[in-house]
């Protein structure tokens, strides 16, 4: 068997399945009409230019061991998720608690969601579009476990989605590509241990142990792709699948502005780094003289659902507060810890000294730009700034890092120790945690409680925090565009 399909079509119609739910139930029904009918029509001329595209994603199925191959792809895919936390079988990082607390929000009020928190009176306003599917087919029942299914199915298809996207832009030709694919993207793993030992030595009132940040000082890393899925899937997943679709439509720059749509869906951080690229990319088809392709009809009227969308999380970032929310933008000053930031900065170029030759250079350079520029600049309570908007350009490293591996070119020696060298860039994180969940057992009792109540969530995590997922200003500008 042969099989041939158009995977950004595919991958294009998971993102915005949710996106146009979002629009429907959360604004008002000017708003929502407006911006669904022009989102539609610029994917109608999307699928339309895609119909007869040759550029298409196709895998030979021919051989036992081709069979094979893809059922182990999709047990690793199953592991990666059921680790990840999906299916609550395991005792997940504790923003589950956060995420479960969400989709309950979602499935047990009218939407758009609303809550009251002392004398506040306020709307959810956070990227919810990894949510609404399973949130929505909750409502079926009171139960969590209906959403934990859909939740994990709709992650494994798109795990599939990104893996399939991700082979295609290897330029993979067999199974066996397709398997290696998936293990790369599990366990790709900055050069987070060798640098933070190289710290711990030359700089140790600088070191802090754990995973989460490299160092005491200033709340900056570039996490694995595990780490992300593990805390925050809702950013990580879609912002593969939109990165890939970037690297995988570069030289379709009109549909730039739909996967910039679809990623502040999801996340805004992830909109800044895929923003921050694209830029980059705008600057180096201005040389080429291709800029104006970014102008086409079906991006330019994207303008009023993207303008929707950044009053929708504007009117957030700027509502009034009484207290410090954590969401102020500070410079981080590197004066007296020069051998932190030096060494901040191994855990990717290595990356890019390896790959300096690919064909994809435009890419991998934007990439390593917004990576170092990441490192000055803290947003969000834990520098979700860096950690998330960097999603975009750690996952550009790791495709083109499995480009290298499946490039018949590259020395099978070179291709086997790029390989082991991932393998051990993931045992001193990933397998401590599988490690670690291992010994505290599999089975639903492990499932992390959401929060019962807002009141909850704001005792736990803290009040300031609450003005990160809600609006309490609905007298603000968020009144013209929210569904009352």
């Amino acid at each position: 068997m042969h099989l041939k399909l158009n995977l950004n079509l595919i991958a294009l119609t998971y993102l915005f399945i949710p996106i146009m739910l979002f629009f429907a139930l959360w604004f008002n029904p000017l708003v929502s009409s407006v911006s669904v009918i022009l989102i539609l029509l610029s994917l109608g001329i999307v699928y339309f230019k895609e119909k007869n595209d040759a550029d298409r994603f196709e895998i030979s199925i021919t051989k036992p061991k081709d069979v094979l191959f893809l059922l182990a792809c999709f047990a690793l895919i199953v592991l990666l998720c059921v680790f990840s936390g999906f299916g609550g079988i395991i005792d997940a990082e504790d923003d589950w608690r956060k995420h479960h607390f969400i989709i309950e929000q979602i499935r047990d009020k009218n939407l758009p969601a609303r809550e009251s928190l002392g004398n506040k009176h306020g709307v959810m306003c956070y990227y919810i579009g990894a949510y609404i599917v399973p949130a929505l087919i909750g409502k079926l029942g009171s139960s969590p476990v209906l959403y934990d299914v859909v939740l994990i199915l709709w992650a494994v298809t798109g795990l599939f989605i990104t893996v399939a996207l991700t082979y295609k832009n290897a330029k993979g030709r067999t199974t066996l590509d397709f398997l290696i694919i998936a293990l790369i993207i599990t366990l790709f793993t900055p050069f987070i241990e060798p640098s933070k030992l190289l710290l711990l030595l030359l700089s140790p009132d600088d070191y802090m142990s754990g995973y989460l940040w490299f160092d005491s000082f200033s709340y900056v890393v570039f996490s694995s792709n595990f780490t992300q899925l593990r805390w925050a899937f809702p950013q990580a997943l879609p912002g593969w699948i939109c990165t890939a679709l970037l690297i995988s439509n570069r030289e379709k720059r009109s549909s730039y502005a739909l996967i910039l749509l679809a990623s502040l869906c999801y996340s805004v951080f992830v909109f800044i780094g895929l923003s921050a690229i694209i830029l980059m990319l705008s600057i180096i088809d201005i040389r080429g003289r291709r800029i104006k392709e970014y102008f086409k009809i079906e991006s330019v009227i994207l303008i009023i659902p993207l303008t929707v969308l950044l009053i929708y999380y504007g009117s957030s970032f700027l509502q009034p507060t009484d207290i410090d929310s954590g969401i102020g933008l500070s410079f981080i000053n590197w004066k007296g810890h020069i051998i932190t930031f030096v060494l901040l900065q191994l855990l990717w170029i290595p990356f890019i000294v390896l790959l300096h030759k690919t064909r994809a250079r435009d890419l991998l350079f934007c990439a390593a730009i917004h990576l170092f520029c990441s490192s000055f600049f803290i947003l969000g309570s834990f520098n979700d700034l860096c950690i998330r908007s960097t999603i975009p350009a750690m996952f550009i490293i790791c495709t083109l890092l499995s480009a290298f591996v499946l490039d018949r070119n590259n020395s099978a020696l070179q291709r086997i120790l790029v390989i082991i060298v991932v393998i051990m860039l993931f045992i001193p994180d990933g397998g401590s945690y599988i490690k670690k969940v291992l010994n505290k057992g599999i089975g639903r009792e492990n499932r992390g409680v959401a929060f019962s109540d807002i009141d909850q969530f704001a005792q736990e995590r803290g009040d300031f925090v609450t003005y990160q997922y809600y609006n309490w200003n609905e007298d603000g500008i968020i009144k013209y565009i929210i569904k009352q």
